[in-house]
């Protein structure tokens, strides 16, 4: 697409334009959300936004987002006049990341949590797997005793 094109779909010489990989839907975010994952708006694909080349060989600037996902709103779409500036989408106040912290390392207490239930419970199962094996070895030796 050229500059001319760009500028009269709605877009900036900073979006990245790419294709949902299942529906082909055209899809466009700003050069920012490179490398996040999406949802396709009108299939729900999940898809990692692609880098372009000229960022893939410059370091990731200062103003990154911290990763996440991006809502279909977040997604510009040609006309669009609904799309936030890249500014309003990666803002996060100290606040905000001490709160997201405290949230994830909640979701990580409690798959451990979760994890190791799982394995007490699969420890019970084996144990009585293996009881049944012994008592079936006993009918196979009591059997071929008689």
């Amino acid at each position: 697409m050229n500059e001319q094109s760009r500028a009269s779909a709605g877009f900036s010489e900073t979006d990245i334009i790419f294709e949902c990989p299942r529906c082909g839907k055209s899809l466009a975010i700003d050069e920012r959300g490179a490398g996040l994952l999406v949802r396709c708006p009108d299939c729900g694909l999940r898809m990692q936004v692609p880098v372009p080349e000229r960022m893939a060989e410059s370091p990731a600037s200062a103003g990154a987002p911290l990763g996440g996902d991006y809502t279909d709103a977040d997604l510009a779409r040609p006309g669009s006049t609904e799309r936030a500036s890249a500014a309003e989408r990666v803002s996060y106040s100290d606040e905000d990341i001490h709160h997201r912290k405290q949230h994830l390392e909640k979701i990580r207490i409690d798959y451990l949590a979760r994890f190791q239930r799982i394995l007490e419970e699969m420890a019970a199962i084996q144990a009585c797997l293996d009881r049944m094996t012994d008592l079936l070895q006993d009918m196979k030796m009591d059997s071929g005793a008689s």
